[in-house]
């Protein structure tokens, strides 16, 4: 925790320049921003409490081309919902989040053709809209390699208790309060200035790693958004822990394996070629849903109800897989579900062990059901 005491504080009022080659440093200071930051070289914070968007005025932070910034041991603290990033990339760019704690936080970090991102060993409490989107490089002329991004060992809260929102609040407290959060359900109609439909993480690049990251949703109803994670062109997710989560994954030509889902709803959305592999669903409701050419392998559903696989295009697979302990008493919902007008998809070596469909078979395309 912190001895705020011995920490200094600072507003920064004036435009301030890191040039190419230089490192400036801010370490062991509280610290606020009423101004434009450019990066050119190497920007550091160490050990610090940083608040943005307070004021409505325009103060970022800006890297330009091959700038680079880390954050370690910092608490990150959004004070307003303002729809505009706290740290702009412009290219080929460094991003580096280690041993943070990130607490309503939206609109923080947008980077393309981003060199390297990383973000370790951090909690988020009531992160929200576009609080990260990320696109790696991955022309020959960028940097981005295995291992460069990631997201890695980092929880995630989506509801807390009611104090935890007071900016009056100590933030030394932020771990405290990620570890006794309540469940408390933010009223947003007054939290939001309007409401929008984006994902809390974008992330795109084909070494872009997600592992090792749990996820409390308590109640999603705080995050009025699309989807939690939105991925593409090649990102890994795995070894990740969803509970009480709905919209977990949405995307295109991602990889899922070794993940557990608890009690989500509408937990992977698969648009096309995504992946997803030796998962877990328990006392999930209408888990999948497939669009074209994806595939579910060695998957176990438990304990689950509704249209536990949608199948909704063409060319999708799903093999050895099992649906065991599965009730189902709504007329029209099945195990699995292929919607009127997809074709060529593949069911096969599934196993279903004490499942009951009201009126209907634990596989069936439906007769009413109207195309979206």
């Amino acid at each position: 925790s912190y001895n705020r005491e011995q920490m200094e504080e600072l507003i920064i009022t004036d435009l301030l320049h890191i040039k190419k080659d230089e490192t400036k440093t801010f370490s062991n200071m509280i610290l606020h921003f009423d101004t434009i930051v450019i990066c050119d070289g190497n920007l550091v914070f160490d050990n610090c409490v940083v608040y943005y968007h307070e004021t409505g005025k325009a103060a970022n932070i800006c890297l330009k081309e091959k700038g680079k910034i880390s954050f370690i041991h910092c608490d990150i603290i959004c004070c307003n919902y303002v729809d505009s990033c706290f740290i702009t990339c412009e290219g080929h760019n460094s991003i580096q989040f280690k041993y943070c704690n990130f607490k309503d936080c939206s609109y923080m970090v947008d980077a393309k053709e981003a060199d390297a991102f990383c973000m370790d060993t951090c909690q988020m409490l009531n992160c929200l809209h576009s609080f990260v989107s990320v696109a790696m490089d991955n022309s020959t002329k960028g940097n981005s390699t295995e291992g460069n991004s990631k997201i890695v060992d980092c929880k995630i809260i989506e509801s807390c208790n009611r104090d935890s929102f007071k900016k009056e609040n100590d933030v030394d407290t932020i771990s405290s309060l990620l570890d006794n959060a309540t469940g408390f359900l933010w009223d947003n109609d007054t939290f939001f200035p309007e409401k929008k439909e984006s994902s809390v993480f974008s992330c795109e690049g084909a070494n872009f790693l997600i592992s090792n990251i749990t996820i409390d949703g308590r109640s999603t109803q705080i995050r009025q958004t699309e989807y939690l994670f939105q991925l593409g062109n090649g990102v890994k997710i795995q070894n990740c822990t969803f509970t009480l989560e709905n919209a977990c994954l949405n995307g295109n030509n991602y990889v899922v394996s070794h993940c557990y889902f608890d009690k989500c709803k509408g937990a992977i959305a698969c648009q096309q070629k995504v992946s997803i592999q030796d998962c877990s669903f328990n006392t999930c409701t209408d888990a999948i849903c497939l669009d074209d050419k994806n595939k579910i392998a060695d998957c176990i559903f438990q304990s689950c109800q509704g249209r536990l696989v949608s199948i909704k295009g063409n060319k999708n697979e799903l093999t050895l897989s099992t649906f065991c302990n599965i009730i189902n008493s709504k007329v029209m919902q099945a195990c699995i579900e292929i919607w009127d007008g997809a074709s060529q998809n593949r069911i096969e070596q599934c196993m279903f062990k004490k499942v009951k469909i009201h009126n209907g078979f634990p596989s069936e395309r439906p007769a009413i059901t109207p195309r979206d």
